[in-house]
């Protein structure tokens, strides 16, 4: 894994999350990962929430989780 500073945190390169689908049970979705990032010392995975979700009114599709957060999907 290779780490590149951005603006908001480190992306991590290769991540062995990226292009998993991970539950999460807080907001009963599942997001597939495209990348994760290192900020404040945690993971936290982005990527497509399926279903999407209602966000005041407005639907959103992408979401950025804490890796803790998530659940692998058997």
């Amino acid at each position: 894994m290779e780490l590149f500073e951005e603006d908001m945190g480190r992306i991590i390169e290769n991540h062995p999350m990226i292009g998993q689908r991970r539950y999460i049970p807080n907001v009963e979705g599942v997001i597939t990962v495209e990348s994760a990032w290192l900020i404040e010392g945690e993971v936290q995975l982005f990527g497509i929430i399926s279903p999407p979700l209602d966000n005041d009114g407005e639907m959103i599709d992408h979401i950025e989780v804490p890796v803790y957060l998530s659940e692998p999907i058997h």
